[in-house]
């Protein structure tokens, strides 16, 4: 078999084509569509963590993409479900806010044992302020 160069194979594969153009087509596309559409969404990281993003991406096999589409994912579930976890920041806030609750219901108890400490010790009687030592 002689070997033909590029050109005259793209020459007669051109005319091939040629002489059939309005033949009908039998080729078509089986493609079924997606079970789960998508699309592009369009998200700014800032550059000091895109590092932190891509090392811990890695370290789970994963790529960056694909580890934040699988956190918003796993947010809006539970989002969804009620069963939203909290971060460090929210478990502070709550614990700040019981904190205050329980003083400020406990403040007159706390300040009549002051009292009753300070009349037994033959003290003035008065209460010391808030944030005063004694």
């Amino acid at each position: 078999m002689a070997q033909q160069n590029i050109a005259d194979v793209l020459a007669e594969e051109a005319e091939a084509a040629e002489a059939e153009r309005d033949a009908p087509q039998t080729y078509v596309r089986h493609r079924r569509p997606a079970k789960d559409p998508a699309q592009v969404f369009s998200l700014r990281i800032p550059v000091n963590r895109l590092g932190q993003l891509r090392k811990l991406a890695e370290s789970r096999h994963s790529t960056p993409s694909a580890l934040l589409r699988a956190w918003i994912l796993e947010r809006l579930e539970a989002e969804s479900t009620g069963a939203v976890t909290m971060t460090r920041d929210d478990v502070r806030k709550m614990a700040k806010e019981e904190l205050e609750r329980v003083l400020a219901a406990r403040m007159p108890e706390i300040e009549a044992k002051l009292q009753r400490s300070a009349e037994r010790k033959g003290g003035s009687g008065t209460t010391p302020t808030r944030g005063a030592t004694p």
